[in-house]
């Protein structure tokens, strides 16, 4: 399976790469007033304000302000399209599928794990990275952005 390789706090996560649309630079995150804890904030990216979704907040990572080391992973979540944050410059690898092989009690976006001979990677389902009240908390925060006509 096609995946797409990150570092978030030097742990290695994978999203298939048919969830991602393009990797560019990182630039600084927008707050977006009332949308939910998962929402790091937004960002403009050619015209279209998209949200920043915070996988460290979802895994329980410490926040930290974006660093221009850093990467952006533009991806399709929930027929949204929206940000992810990588630590370092994402690549593409040809990973075995492990769907629905994540562990009950661990997160609802981990479709699974990977032992590695170097470490684990964890892979996330973007469909269900956001549950359906956080979206509907994140396309209110973000209708409030846009200008009246």
């Amino acid at each position: 399976m096609e995946s797409l390789l990150f570092t978030i706090e030097a742990r290695r996560y994978a999203i298939r790469l048919a969830h991602v649309a393009e990797v560019l630079p990182a630039v600084n995150v927008q707050p977006l007033s009332g949308a939910p804890s998962i929402v790091e904030g937004a960002v403009n990216v050619r015209g279209e304000i998209l949200p920043v979704l915070s996988l460290r907040a979802r895994l329980g990572h410490p926040a930290r302000a974006v660093r221009a080391t850093e990467y952006f992973i533009l991806v399709n979540a929930r027929a949204r399209r929206a940000i992810l944050r990588s630590d370092t410059t994402p690549v593409i690898v040809s990973l075995p599928d492990v769907s629905n092989q994540g562990d009950e009690g661990v997160d609802h976006a981990l479709s699974g794990v990977l032992p590695m001979a170097d470490g684990l990677v964890f892979f996330h389902d973007m469909d269900e990275f956001i549950d359906a009240d956080e979206l509907g908390a994140l396309t209110s925060a973000l209708s409030a952005l846009q200008p009246s006509a």
